[in-house]
């Protein structure tokens, strides 16, 4: 039976200088620990030692509205492949606009994923590159 522990630390910082910007940082930290002689390392890095994000959201006039997110993790192993997976960030921009059409609130959206282009091919072929794409949200009441 495999006996692991985990120990860390997160936290949350917001902060909303005016009523159109916020901006918001997590942080994680996390060990872990397994002491199961026949496999003490197996779960060891199973997880990213520390984890990051930050966004940033403005509202500008005229319903345009703009966000940034940034995140990274550490190297980390897949449990799956034991492949170890190096360090990462990820930043994704998102420009949008909301308007009125006929008696429907509507939003057009442009946004950008992964818009540094960095990855990693895996075994798992779990690989985000970037792409980017216009979507159309409306509401009807």
């Amino acid at each position: 039976m495999d006996d692991v522990k985990t120990r860390g630390v997160e936290a949350t910082f917001s902060f909303r200088p005016n009523q159109k910007l916020r901006l918001e940082l997590s942080y994680a930290h996390a060990r872990i620990q397994s002491t199961d002689v026949r496999n003490t390392t197996q779960y060891a890095n199973s997880s990213p030692d520390n984890s990051f994000s930050l966004q940033i959201a403005q509202h500008f006039a005229r319903g345009y509205q703009g966000s940034l997110n940034v995140f990274y993790n550490s190297v980390m192993k897949q449990l799956a492949t034991e492949d170890m997976r190096s360090d990462n960030t990820r930043v994704n921009l998102r420009l949008s606009k909301t308007f009125k059409l006929a008696d429907t609130s509507a939003e057009i959206a442009f946004t950008v994923q992964n818009l540094l282009d960095e990855f990693e091919t895996t075994r798992l072929r779990n690989v985000a590159e970037r792409r980017s794409y216009i979507s159309l949200k409306l509401e009807f009441k």
